[in-house]
């Protein structure tokens, strides 16, 4: 009937089962009230953070090719082959990893390890597969790079493959639902994700029954039930008798009985010598054993004990053996034959030597052949320790394993003490000692409660420093653990070391130079033109000329040399000699000057140059115009250094020359009395006609000109050089007659 409530019982397996339960109950009435019973029911757990995290992250970055390869830090791209290890599920490309692992393998271990996690593989890889392993050369136009789009069906731990699509990283824990049970079948649990099913045992014994009749003692286990572990009493003989499963069992030789578990295997001998007489009276040469004991072996004797002879037909087995007198020469053991005479038992040790692998096994050592010691060769090992610092130096070493047993020794990031471990590769340990002493900072202020691990820095204080300063100024800086301050920043007048200024500096900045030239007189009486400095100027020689006059009225010009006398030297100085009537002269050195004088005794130095032909005819021809009352023409003047373009704009365009001359001027003043060998002057742009003006008029200074750039802003750049460069005479003001 509508609107009844329904028993709870009745209802709630049609809870479970009905997937449309909510329109069922829309078209019948209200939906009824059920009542929730035993447990609540847990919520499923997801994946676990890390494996979900490292799923996501590797599918995100090779999607977006952000994902860097361990080999070669380069980004992975889609269409590229890349290689995924099984472990640590790294992605890196498929040619770096090819030759990491070849470059790997070269050595005599045979594997190569992953670059991520290290894990040892015995195959190289070959072939671009997509993340699940069945599909190689995956498209990469896929949903996902690097991925074939099926589904990923690797198996996990469970027997349910992965459901989600060729993926990157770990699979997630399976979610298929399954009923959980006891090692033993006996118990069942409700239905759980198949990742939250554990291995569970019930609280009721196995209570199997076992092979040897004795019920099974352990707890609720699978798989085949443990061996008995009662003890019993065994033996090996046909007598057996039974009583609550209990055998006793006797050896075949009767001596023996072992209390032993239940499952224990009884074996066929209990291995003690047999204890029956022969019938000779001979004892039996076997150990315990079944059956009738063997015929006597000396009843089976036909040859002598070194076996080249025939014995005599014997009687009995108690007929003594008789010996041929021959050499033995049975082999040893060693490879040597026996050199005693035919003889019973077992020859004499050897007393020869042979040759033996030493213990390293590189050389052969020889030894007596009945000494048991392992010879020992004179090479040292050279193999590196495990550390890669020290090397083994052992003579005949056999170690496999070549470990350091050195202490390391390194000092630790502490800086106060030093690793004690054995000598390693990496970085040490972290410093292990622990203060039980309060740490603060310089002021006091902060503090770190003990236990403090070693190389702790001491805490941070944001508090002024404390300290005083030698200057006297107040600290303006925070807390520190240094010895000494930060330098002192307040500004001081500070003067120069040769004291020529002042500055404004920081007061931890006490000596500077300005620069400028000393100027301090030095003993020798010059000026010091070294640049400002702190040592005395008497510190380096000298390097100016002497100054001091010579005989011939020069100064010296040999490097300074103090107070000592000026050493001989010629003269470098140049003198001008003339002819009589003066209108020829020489330039020559002083030296040559004043021994052209001392030769001369009676002659001046001005007269020592002769007159020559040309002198001889201006003097005649002086002499008879002064007697014929003729007056002289007088001399031409110098030609005008100018070309004819320059003459032409003196004239016609004045104002624009004698701004371009003005100009050059100046330049070859600077030039004169600059320090450095050249200046130059960059003129405004020009038109053509303007700049071949200015090349003229350059070339009349002994100045080199260039033009630069491209039309229409091509300009001249004017290069005066230092005694070469002059000013022409008359000027272009003269030579136009236009008033400067």
């Amino acid at each position: 009937m509508t609107g009844e409530t329904p028993n709870t019982s009745a209802a709630q397996p049609a809870r479970r089962q009905n997937p449309n339960q909510r329109r069922y109950y829309q078209n019948r009435g209200p939906r009824p009230h059920y009542r929730r019973q035993g447990p609540r029911r847990q919520q499923q757990p997801q994946p676990a953070e890390n494996e979900r995290d490292q799923k996501a992250m590797l599918q995100e970055a090779l999607d977006s090719e952000n994902h860097e390869c361990l080999v070669c830090c380069a980004k992975i791209r889609r269409p590229v082959a890349v290689w995924s290890c099984n472990i640590c599920f790294q992605v890196m490309h498929l040619f770096c990893v090819k030759k990491w692992a070849t470059a790997a393998m070269q050595g005599e271990v045979g594997t190569w390890p992953c670059p991520g996690c290290r894990n040892p593989f015995s195959s190289l890889p070959r072939n671009y597969v997509c993340f699940c392993g069945r599909r190689r050369d995956p498209s990469p136009r896929s949903h996902s790079a690097h991925s074939c789009g099926d589904s990923c069906a690797r198996p996990r731990s469970c027997p349910h493959p992965c459901p989600l699509r060729c993926h990157p990283g770990p699979c997630p824990p399976c979610q298929a639902v399954v009923r959980s049970t006891c090692l033993c079948l006996k118990e069942e649990r409700p239905p759980l994700p198949c990742h939250r099913v554990e291995v569970f045992c019930c609280e009721q014994g196995c209570q199997k029954r076992l092979e040897c009749g004795h019920m099974c003692e352990a707890g609720c286990h699978a798989a085949a039930c443990p061996p008995c572990t009662r003890i019993v009493e065994k033996g090996t003989s046909p007598l057996e008798t039974q009583a609550h499963f209990i055998h006793v069992l006797v050896c075949p030789c009767g001596q023996h009985r072992q209390m032993l578990a239940c499952s224990t295997p009884v074996l066929g001998s209990c291995g003690a010598p047999c204890p029956h007489k022969l019938p000779c009276d001979h004892p039996c040469p076997l150990r315990c054993h079944e059956g009738s004991c063997p015929v006597c072996p000396r009843s089976l004797i036909t040859h002598c004990p070194c076996g080249r002879n025939v014995l005599p037909p014997r009687s009995s087995c108690k007929d003594p053996v008789i010996c041929c007198g021959a050499v033995c020469d049975k082999p040893r053991p060693c490879g040597h034959p026996c050199k005693e005479k035919c003889h019973e038992g077992d020859c004499p040790p050897c007393t020869l030597s042979g040759k033996r692998k030493c213990r390293c096994g590189r050389s052969d050592v020889s030894v007596p052949c009945q000494s048991d010691q392992v010879p020992v060769c004179q090479k040292r090992c050279q193999a590196s320790f495990e550390c890669g610092r020290h090397k083994c130096q052992q003579t005949c070493c056999d170690f496999t394993e070549h470990i350091c047993l050195r202490p390391c020794g390194r000092r630790l990031t502490c800086g106060l003490h030093r690793c004690d471990m054995p000598c390693h590769r990496g970085q040490c340990p972290r410093c292990t000692n622990t203060s039980f002493e309060e740490l603060r900072c310089a002021c006091g202020s902060e503090v770190i409660e003990p236990p403090v691990p070693c190389g702790t820095a001491p805490p941070a204080c944001r508090r002024p420093c404390i300290r005083v300063r030698p200057c006297g100024h107040d600290t303006f800086h925070e807390c520190h653990i240094e010895d000494e301050c930060p330098p002192c920043a307040v500004l001081e007048l500070q003067p120069c070391h040769g004291g020529h200024e002042t500055r404004h500096l920081p007061c931890h900045i006490k000596d500077y130079s300005c620069g400028l030239k000393c100027g301090q007189l030095k003993p020798c009486g010059h000026n010091c033109d070294r640049p400002c400095h702190k040592d005395p100027c008497e510190s380096k020689p000298c390097q100016l000329p002497c100054p001091v006059e010579r005989g011939c009225g020069h100064p010296c010009s040999m490097p300074c040399h103090g107070d000592a006398e000026c050493p001989p030297s010629s003269c470098p100085h140049k003198v001008t000699t003339h002819c009589p009537c003066g209108r020829l002269s020489e330039s020559r050195p002083c030296s040559i000057g004043a021994t052209l004088y001392r030769a001369m005794r009676n002659m001046t130095v001005e007269e020592s140059l002769p007159c020559d032909d040309e002198c001889r005819r201006l003097e005649r021809n002086r002499k008879l115009a002064e007697a014929l009352g003729v007056q002289p023409r007088p001399a031409q003047p110098p030609p005008v250094p100018y070309t004819d373009l320059v003459k032409e704009w003196a004239r016609t365009r004045a104002h624009f020359a004698q701004d371009v001359e003005r100009q050059l001027i100046e330049l070859v003043k600077r030039a004169q009395s600059s320090h450095r060998p050249s200046e130059s002057y960059a003129f405004k742009c020009m038109r053509r006609e303007e700049r071949h003006f200015v090349h003229d008029l350059a070339e009349a200074f002994h100045i080199q000109t260039a033009s630069y750039d491209e039309e229409p802003r091509k300009n001249v750049v004017a290069t005066a050089k230092r005694g070469v460069s002059v000013v022409p005479e008359p000027r272009l003001a003269q030579l136009g007659r236009v008033a400067p």
